[in-house]
């Protein structure tokens, strides 16, 4: 983590961002305490880099990965500025306050994928990629729980797609509900969608 201090409070930044040089490849954040005790961490924002990280559920599958920035009316954050990171976030995440919006961002097509299901009050707003042609796998924000989040959802001037579609997507869509039904969506302008089936 950048800062030293693990963040682990409403509103701390979380910059996984190390260069090759610092840090190796493949990296793996398990949620757990010293004692191996299952743990809740919250951040207001994440900032991937280049390596590619992965944050796993704790060892008795009870952890929590929480976006939240406090009393602050600032939205929260998820963003990939590395080119080619393949990010995964395998732990259950909570979105913790109603009215606030997680905004999910791919700046240099990297990857980033929700594999834990997304739960809370609170939203998610899909950026459209800044820059990049993306052709490998279902980049950049790919959902794989069916969530169960009851905030709005947006998806702005993006590519919608199934699993089975690899041809620049912005988020990409492999099982049932992982929009969920409650959710209010919101599609922008210039949105696409291809191979939806769900």
């Amino acid at each position: 983590w950048t800062p030293n201090t693990v963040p682990q409070n409403a509103g701390d930044t979380a910059n996984l961002s190390a260069a090759a040089t610092v840090v190796a490849d493949n990296q793996v954040i398990t949620l757990a305490d010293g004692s191996g005790n299952d743990i809740t961490n919250s951040v207001g924002t994440l900032n991937f880099g280049t390596r590619h990280y992965t944050i796993n559920n704790g060892p008795g599958s009870g952890s929590q990965f929480v976006f939240d920035n406090g009393t602050s009316i600032d939205p929260v954050y998820a963003s990939s500025t590395g080119g080619g990171g393949n990010n995964k976030i395998n732990a259950p995440v909570v979105l913790n306050r109603a009215g606030r919006t997680l905004q999910v961002k791919d700046i240099l097509s990297a990857v980033q994928n929700f594999n834990g299901v997304i739960s809370g009050p609170g939203g998610i707003f899909f950026h459209g990629q800044t820059s990049g042609n993306i052709t490998q796998g279902c980049p950049p924000t790919y959902l794989g729980a069916a969530n169960t989040y009851t905030g709005p959802t947006t998806i702005g001037q993006a590519e919608v797609a199934t699993s089975d579609y690899h041809s620049g997507e912005t988020v990409c869509l492999s099982v049932a509900n992982a929009l969920p039904a409650n959710s209010v969506l919101t599609i922008q302008g210039n949105t696409k969608f291809a191979y939806v089936s769900y």
